[in-house]
């Protein structure tokens, strides 16, 4: 076999980008060698893959590929949205258990995480369980088989509050 450039990539924010279009953002990340590219869609789905491949395979954490690759597509579907284990595994055929496993491998290797709901009000009663986001919105996608995202639809709004997210960190 021939031999393969690894790059290790964190996505841009926008005043590192100057000009930005947050329409490409929202849909492709922000991910540099993705952002600049002319390709991002199929750039996009070789980084996913090659992190299924490689990242998770030679860790060993993952023993099922497969059962992973479901799960991880699941995940992304509910990026962004409350957590909820037991839908994550029916969606992706795969035990509850097995996919608290799996989203503890996403946080590991930094490309997913939670983000824990705020309970310091007083006033309002806190959310029962967090919220997990991957750390780029164009893997996210990917991973979940979301080429495009229209403006005015829930995606779009959820997209957006992901992009609002990663600007924060």
């Amino acid at each position: 076999g021939g031999r393969a450039r690894v790059l290790r990539l964190h996505p841009l924010v926008s005043s590192e980008i100057g000009d930005y279009d947050v329409e490409r953002i929202l849909t492709y990340g922000s991910l540099p060698a993705i952002y600049d590219s002319d390709e991002p869609w199929q750039d996009l789905k070789a980084y996913s893959g090659t992190y299924l491949k490689e990242e998770i395979a030679a860790e060993g954490a993952a023993l099922r590929l497969d059962a992973f690759s479901r799960s991880l597509h699941s995940a992304a579907l509910y990026s962004g949205k409350q957590v909820n284990f037991e839908a994550w595994s029916s969606d992706a055929a795969v035990p509850a258990r097995t996919v608290r496993e799996y989203f503890s491998v996403l946080s590991d290797t930094l490309i997913g995480e939670m983000l824990e709901p705020w309970k310091g009000g007083k006033k309002r009663k806190p959310a029962p369980t967090g919220k997990c986001y991957f750390f780029d919105i164009g893997v996210r996608n990917a991973l979940a088989g979301i080429r495009s995202i229209a403006p005015g639809t829930d995606e779009y709004g959820n997209a957006f509050e992901h992009f609002i997210y990663e600007e924060l960190l």
